[in-house]
């Protein structure tokens, strides 16, 4: 499994636009930091150019994510929050969260 093994503080950087706290409490089938980071990507990257966007993703618990957003111009975003109520994180939910990130960045560069 890709990201961080260790503290809730742990770190995973998995490129300079995406950067994810707690990798570890992710459930395996997740991918990880880089399965979550390139569920955002993927989301993101047809949409708009990230240019010096950066997103950092806690794993508060293999159900619920939180985000903060920086826009490329410094802007921070309002706290994207996601929670899975009857389950664990899976794949499809993760894209469901990097959809709202990208959906949150489209709309900050639309003004």
């Amino acid at each position: 499994m890709a990201g961080s093994a260790g503290a809730m503080s742990s770190r995973a950087p998995s490129s300079p636009f995406c950067e994810v706290v707690g990798a570890a409490k992710l459930p395996p089938e997740v991918g990880g930091a880089d399965g979550l980071c390139a569920a955002v990507r993927a989301a993101v990257g047809p949409h708009l150019s990230v240019g010096k966007a950066h997103v950092t993703v806690r794993v508060l618990s293999p159900s619920l994510l939180s985000a903060t957003i920086r826009t490329a111009n410094g802007t921070m975003l309002s706290e994207q929050k996601f929670a899975v109520s009857d389950a664990r994180l899976t794949p499809a939910s993760v894209g469901r969260f990097a959809r709202s990130i990208a959906d949150r960045l489209g709309e900050a560069s639309r003004g």
